[in-house]
């Protein structure tokens, strides 16, 4: 039974199709967790603080409510994280697509298939790269030949921070305004 790498290579990009979508399902799950969490338990001690009769001291109870943002981002930055290798995972399979068909490296046993988050990379990138039918970008070729991602990238990735970091600082603006306002 001989084995089609074409078809391998199909199931495997639908496999990714699948990772991916389920990977950004579970972060915009978690942004809407972490907003809601942080929303109710921010708006509880605000409205807890409004009474005449409330004597406790709210100013903490409000710089907690930064955990949430910070908690919920490290858990993004794990999906993330799996999220950036499943990507270059695609861009792997896509090269190997285009590159020319004469290639040794076309045969299925010099390329890892059914592989969807990258954990078989002993194919090395550079022979993939210059087999290529096309050019790529130089920063492509950068992105496909660094080993891993840098954590801060992934960390400070321009959608996470843009979420998290504002419900941080608010949370300590508005604990810092109660604490100086008790005393």
């Amino acid at each position: 039974m001989d084995i089609d790498p074409t078809q391998l290579v199909l199931k495997e990009l639908d496999l990714i199709n699948n990772t991916i979508s389920r990977l950004d399902k579970q972060i915009q799950t978690s942004k809407n967790i972490c907003t809601t969490l942080w929303t109710v338990w921010l708006g509880w001690f605000i409205t807890q603080h409004i009474k005449p009769d409330s004597e406790e001291n709210f100013g903490i109870a409000i710089l907690a409510s930064a955990v949430f943002p910070l908690i919920f981002w490290l858990v993004d930055f794990e999906f993330r994280k799996s999220l950036f290798s499943v990507s270059k995972r695609e861009s792997l399979i896509s090269l190997y697509l285009n590159m020319k068909k004469d290639n040794e490296l076309n045969s299925p046993k010099n390329f890892p298939f059914i592989d969807p988050v990258g954990w078989l990379y002993n194919i090395n990138i550079q022979d993939l790269i210059d087999v290529c039918e096309f050019e790529l970008s130089e920063s492509k070729k950068k992105s496909l030949t660094t080993q891993k991602m840098h954590w801060l990238h992934i960390l400070f990735y321009k959608e996470a921070k843009w979420i998290y970091l504002p419900l941080m600082i608010t949370s300590i603006i508005t604990g810092c305004y109660f604490l100086l306002a008790k005393s």
